[in-house]
């Protein structure tokens, strides 16, 4: 019987570790953004599948939140980045909300898990499906509530809050999921460059640029021979950028 509690927790977790993973669309790349909405770039390494960049994020932190963008170098006009400041701000709250409502769920969904190991299971489990309902319930009124400041259609919140019903990890993350439906129209490495050179600790913005540099090597070598040949001269210049 413990190997059966054991096995259910663990599926119920790899469901949640699993949305916690992300495609990065070819072409493009991401910016990070908590609790404050405000967007930075992470360039450290990343994972590749089928000849893309994954991202991991945090399971545990529900605030740990990435911002997809349509292109990874580029011209970057102040009023472009303003509206895609605007954009996510205006949703941060709602998303906070949603990620304060799924780190009590997934805390009680802890504690639910160590008490299965001395409890009744299925006392348990019923406990479980009753939380579940609670927290999906919240969910899904805030959803349908906030759609607008979210900028969902009303197909994207059905769909959202079907997958939550049958999916407890999926009402948890719904958090950080619901961004995934956006892609903000900005080369993210452009700002990760500004970002570089506003940081004021010397060892902080060694490192940073250090990263900066590996990604673009990344980028260049991904490149094939002879083509992309204005995404070459955009990474020529951000090396420039990287030395000034």
């Amino acid at each position: 019987m413990v190997s059966e509690i054991v096995l259910f927790w663990a599926v119920a977790a790899g469901f949640l570790i699993a949305d916690n993973l992300r495609l990065i669309p070819s072409g493009g790349d991401y910016l990070r953004f908590g609790r404050s909405g405000g967007l930075r770039y992470e360039p450290a390494a990343r994972l590749e599948a089928r000849g893309r960049d994954l991202i991991f994020l945090n399971p545990l932190n529900l605030f740990h939140r990435a911002a997809l963008t349509s292109s990874v170098l580029g011209r970057l006009a102040p009023q472009q980045l303003r509206a895609a400041r605007q954009r996510v701000r205006s949703a941060v709250p709602t998303l906070n909300l949603l990620s304060w409502l799924g780190t009590l769920y997934l805390a009680l969904a802890v504690a639910l898990a160590s008490l299965s190991m001395r409890f009744s299971f299925a006392l348990v489990l019923a406990a479980f499906l009753g939380l579940h309902m609670v927290f999906w319930a919240l969910s899904a009124s805030l959803l349908v509530w906030r759609r607008k400041k979210l900028g969902l259609t009303g197909q994207q919140v059905a769909a959202f809050v079907a997958e939550g019903f049958f999916v407890p990890a999926y009402t948890i993350n719904l958090g950080k999921r619901l961004w995934f439906k956006h892609t903000l129209d900005l080369p993210a490495m452009t700002l990760g460059l500004w970002q570089g050179k506003s940081l004021r600790d010397e060892h902080a913005k060694e490192l940073f640029v250090h990263q900066l540099g590996q990604r673009l090597d990344l980028l260049e070598t991904a490149l094939p021979e002879g083509d992309a040949p204005a995404l070459r001269v955009l990474i020529g210049e951000a090396r420039a950028c990287l030395t000034t």
